[in-house]
């Protein structure tokens, strides 16, 4: 149902020659489409979408469009094209100043450089992430984010570093009240077995 009301606000918003409106609508089309699985049908609208962003010049619409289609090339094995994708992203909130939608940024990057086995690239991301999730106070993703600088240190050998990060983690989770995290932070710790 959701499709057929944002196919209907769609062809009003085309009638209407409202730009702004369309590219909103295609957006959420995709990520309707996205989450019911149909990847292909979701990058087509995510795609329509960013060309009406970019000819609205519209850069927080530019800057939300990218990750989805990153997150897309992740998954259709596009890997170097999701990492890049991510990149135009994150310097768009850099100035556009949402350090939110960065430290996401920099971790979608981070995840797509781990895909592509450049755990150093991947660190790097995580790491820049962190104090800017610590400043906007989403202490969750700070936490998610330790716990998985600690993975990475776990897959490339270094055990102190990776239970130190863990810790780290784990310390938050504990802080925040997060059980969840608190219960799924450990298992960063697997290489140890």
């Amino acid at each position: 149902k959701a499709l057929e009301a944002y196919n209907q606000a769609l062809q009003w918003y085309t009638q209407a020659a409202d730009e702004s409106n369309q590219a909103s609508t295609l957006f959420q089309m995709g990520t309707a489409y996205f989450v019911s699985g149909q990847f292909e049908r979701g990058r087509e609208r995510f795609d329509r979408a960013l060309v009406f962003y970019k000819q609205l010049k519209a850069k927080k619409g530019e800057a939300t469009a990218l990750p989805s289609l990153g997150l897309l090339d992740s998954i259709s094995g596009q890997r170097e094209r999701a990492v890049d994708r991510h990149r135009q992203a994150l310097i768009m909130y850099r100035e556009i100043g949402d350090k939110h939608a960065e430290a996401h940024s920099l971790s979608a990057a981070g995840f797509a450089y781990a895909d592509l086995g450049q755990m150093q690239k991947a660190l790097d991301c995580y790491r820049q992430a962190v104090p800017l999730y610590h400043e906007v106070g989403d202490a969750h993703f700070e936490a998610v984010r330790l716990s998985d600088i600690g993975g990475i240190y776990g897959q490339i050998g270094e055990a102190q570093k990776a239970l130190e990060y863990v810790h780290k983690s784990l310390q938050l989770y504990q802080k925040t009240s997060d059980q969840a995290g608190e219960a799924g932070a450990p298992n960063n710790l697997g290489f140890l077995y």
